[in-house]
């Protein structure tokens, strides 16, 4: 069950970018609208200013076509008014309005009076004039070209309204644009943090419930969303904090179903060693009696001929009571007084056991570089260590096979017991946990030889390695070396 609240992180994200930034892209682009919109209407003004000194100066007769010129150049309308008949004299209309002499008549007489100077209006100059035809925005200067009638400039509230809007639209537009641009790749962008934040979560709750290897969590099944940033797309040759975070957790989880396995084995290793090494403890007090009781007849039934049926009996006994100390050695309980010995001798000890069966599968032993070298530790547990690796040799030859062995000393001064077969090798499904605890593809088999083998290496400060090396399987049992005595 979830418990995660209902203000993601996402959530609390996503509101005050997208706020900030629509306040910012609000206020620069009203800001930028209110300038252009300020700056055409001051140019239209001072344009209006400058067409009025131009016709307030002229001495020409402002005759009706040169008004419709001025017109088109000025974008606004020209009235020549004589104020004491009250009627217009002459226009750029190409059909003067009806009400519009009517509203000039209506206009006080005040209202075209002129300053002491005679140069100028006495009153406000400027006033609206709501007509059929639209609203005009009126202003009125005296001309010189006949002191006694008034020059009217009617400019279109309309036009001025489109003037501004078209100062104004380029920044909204721009602004809008950033807008939609910015908020699909922004909830983009958090979708993708936040799922993959989820991802993480997920990941630390299954694995804090006990859920070591979940089913898609792997670093292979995280979609590679795409971004505006190269950088934050797993797979472009870099990958951001979150996509190495999901993978170290998966990773982690991954760990800890492989130490959990580890511990599972250990223990189940543990619990079966100790058993095993019980019943071996009984095992070998019923070997010792077995075997003595054949000596005596061996020594009670001596003849002129030869007889080597009790011999290899005493032979497979010893072979037997070998691998029973290497039981011993797995459960911890074997016993036996740490001497140095050399390490040839042991291993032909431990071919000498293993002979009866080398010649019922008539398997080649030979016998490799084996210098004089001196080991240390328990000589019953190293010779149940090394009759295991012959014995799994004789099984991976097979009937004619070849098996070689030498002892060799490695170049940091350490002995390796060396154990070849010619077989085909391990089974590539188990190869890689080869040596580890109740691994094995033999039916009839435990998986403990060389689990065995290992143990009693540890033991002895060594190690067991293997490889495959032009056709044969090495097993190396490798162990300090030991100077011998002077």
């Amino acid at each position: 069950m979830s418990r995660l609240s209902g203000s993601s992180i996402r959530r609390q994200l996503i509101v005050p970018l997208l706020s900030l930034i629509f306040l910012v892209i609000a206020g620069i682009s009203g800001l930028s609208a209110w300038l252009q919109s300020s700056h055409t209407a001051a140019l239209l003004e001072q344009h209006q200013q400058q067409v009025a000194a131009v016709l307030q100066q002229a001495a020409f007769p402002l005759t009706g076509s040169v008004l419709q010129q001025t017109a088109r150049l000025a974008d606004q309308q020209i009235v020549i008014w004589d104020p004491g008949a009250g009627r217009v004299v002459d226009s750029s209309f190409q059909a003067l309005p009806d009400d519009l002499q009517v509203a000039l008549q209506r206009l006080p007489r005040e209202h075209w009076l002129l300053d002491e100077t005679g140069a100028a209006p006495a009153h406000p100059l400027e006033w609206t004039w709501q007509s059929r035809a639209g609203q005009f925005q009126c202003r009125w200067v005296p001309s010189r070209w006949r002191p006694q009638f008034r020059i009217i400039m009617l400019a279109s509230a309309s036009e001025l309204k489109a003037a501004r809007w078209r100062a104004i639209w380029p920044p909204l537009a721009i602004g809008a644009a950033a807008m939609a641009a910015i908020v699909p790749w922004l909830l983009a962008l958090t979708a993708r943090w936040s799922h993959r934040l989820q991802q993480i979560q997920r990941l630390v709750s299954e694995i804090a419930q006990g859920q070591l290897q979940p089913g898609n969590t792997s670093p292979t099944a995280i979609p590679a969303t795409t971004d505006t940033t190269a950088a934050l797309a797993p797979g472009t040759g870099s990958a951001d904090e979150l996509t190495v975070l999901v993978e170290d957790v998966s990773m982690l989880g991954a760990r800890l179903a492989e130490l959990q396995q580890q511990v599972l084995l250990a223990e189940r290793g543990r619990w079966i060693a100790q058993l095993a090494a019980g019943f071996a403890h009984q095992f070998r007090n019923g070997l010792a009696g077995i075997q003595l009781a054949l000596q005596v007849h061996q020594t009670r039934c001596q003849s002129g001929n030869e007889d080597r049926s009790l011999a290899i009996m005493l032979k497979q006994l010893r072979l037997l009571e070998s691998e029973v100390r290497g039981l011993l050695s797995l459960g911890g309980r074997a016993d036996g007084i740490r001497t140095q010995f050399d390490a040839k001798q042991l291993l032909e000890d431990c071919v000498e056991l293993v002979s009866p069966a080398l010649e019922h599968h008539h398997i080649q032993l030979q016998w490799l570089d084996c210098p004089a070298s001196t080991i240390a530790g328990v000589r019953d547990g190293l010779r149940a260590a090394i009759v295991n690796l012959l014995q799994n040799a004789v099984e991976a030859a097979g009937h004619q096979g070849r098996i070689q062995v030498s002892v060799l000393t490695a170049e940091n001064q350490e002995i390796v017991v060396r154990v070849a077969d010619s077989g085909p090798g391990p089974d590539p499904q188990i190869a890689a946990r080869m040596l580890q605890s109740f691994v094995t593809t033999k039916p009839e088999g435990v998986g403990l030889g060389l689990a065995i083998v290992t143990a009693v290496a540890q033991d002895h400060g060594g190690r067991l390695a293997w490889r495959r090396h032009e056709g044969w399987t090495e097993m190396d049992l490798i162990l300090p070396a030991v100077n011998p005595p002077e």
